[in-house]
C-alpha cells in the first residue's frame, strides 16, 4: 500500500471557538483562531507533519491532501515540506465547498487512480502499528478503537466523553462491518457501554481510518444528503455493505490523539515530547 489521502479540509469550529486555556504559543493561538488543525504547530513539527511521517513510515509514498478554499496556509507549508524531504510525493485536491466527508473523498478521485488506497483524517494521528495492520488488509477495512482498552491503556488522550463523540462499529455474526452509527445521544451511550461491559462485547468507535479500493468514488456519487445537508462518508461505505462488499474491521487499542479543541494541544505536545 503506497498511496494514501488525508481529509484536511474542515474548518475546526471548536478549534477556533474562543477559549480560556492557557499555555499556548502566540503560533498555536494564530493556527486555533483559523481553525486549521492540520497546520498546529506541535513541539517542532505540525500535526500534519506528523501524520506524513507515520505514513512514510509504514511505505506510503504517494499522498493526496484535500484542501479546503480556506487552506491556503496549510498548502504553503507542506508544499515547502516537499521541498526539503523526498519521503513522499503529495498533491492537493480541493473541497470548493465543505459538503461532508464523501464529498471531500470525491474530491480525490482524479488524483488517487484505481489502486487501493488508505484514507485518514488530517485532524488525529495514528500510531504506525494500527495503520500498518489496515494498510495490509486484503479486502476493503476500517480501523475501529476498543473503548474499555483504549481507556485502560492511557497513551491515547482519549476520554470517555470524546469517546460518545465517535461514530460507533457495528459488526456482523462474521466480524465484517455490519454498520456505522452516528453519535449515540449520552443516555444511549452509558447503556450500551453498560451492556459490553457486562458482556465482555468491545464498545467499537470508528476513527475515519479506511482502507478502500476505486469503487467507493461511484458509492460516494451515489450518496444523498444527511439530514444536515452533507454528503457522509459512512453513507456511502453502508451502500457498498448492502451491495456485497465486505469490511475488515481492525480493532486496535494503539495510541490514537485527537485534537478537537484548543484544551487538547498543550496535552499533546507533551505525549509527543515523550514519545
Amino acid at each position: 500500500m503506497t498511496r494514501a489521502v488525508i481529509l484536511a479540509a474542515g474548518r475546526g469550529s471548536r478549534l477556533a471557538a474562543a477559549s480560556s486555556v492557557v499555555g499556548l504559543t502566540p503560533e498555536q493561538v494564530a493556527i486555533a483562531e483559523l481553525g486549521l488543525k492540520p497546520l498546529m504547530p506541535l513541539g517542532s513539527c505540525r500535526l500534519i507533519d506528523h501524520s506524513l511521517a507515520t505514513l512514510a513510515q509504514i511505505g506510503v509514498r504517494e499522498v493526496v491532501v484535500v484542501l479546503g478554499p480556506h487552506s491556503s496556509a496549510l498548502r504553503e507549508h507542506l508544499e515547502e515540506s516537499t521541498a526539503e524531504t523526498s519521503l513522499l510525493a503529495i498533491e492537493f485536491a480541493t473541497q470548493a465547498t465543505p459538503r461532508g466527508t464523501a464529498d471531500a473523498l470525491l474530491a480525490a478521485e482524479p488524483l488517487v487512480g484505481a489502486e487501493p488506497f488508505l484514507m485518514i483524517n488530517g485532524d488525529n494521528l495514528y500510531a504506525a502499528v494500527a495503520l500498518a495492520e489496515l494498510a495490509a488488509a486484503k479486502r476493503p477495512a476500517l480501523l475501529a478503537l476498543d473503548r474499555a482498552r483504549v481507556l485502560a491503556d492511557g497513551r491515547s488522550n482519549l476520554t470517555s466523553e470524546k469517546i460518545s463523540r465517535f461514530a460507533r462499529i457495528e459488526r456482523d455474526a462474521q466480524g465484517f462491518l455490519a454498520g456505522i452509527v452516528e453519535k449515540p445521544a449520552p443516555e444511549v451511550y452509558a447503556e450500551l457501554v453498560a451492556r459490553a461491559t457486562a458482556t465482555g462485547e468491545p464498545y467499537l468507535a470508528a476513527v475515519n481510518a479506511f482502507r478502500f479500493e476505486s469503487e467507493i468514488f461511484a458509492a460516494c456519487r451515489a450518496v444523498e444528503p444527511s439530514p444536515r445537508g452533507e454528503l457522509e462518508l459512512p453513507s456511502a461505505v453502508e451502500d457498498l455493505i448492502a451491495r456485497g462488499t465486505s469490511f475488515q474491521v481492525i480493532v486496535s487499542s494503539e495510541p490514537f490523539l485527537d485534537l478537537t479543541d484548543r484544551a487538547d494541544v498543550p496535552d499533546l505536545e507533551a505525549r509527543l515530547a515523550a514519545q
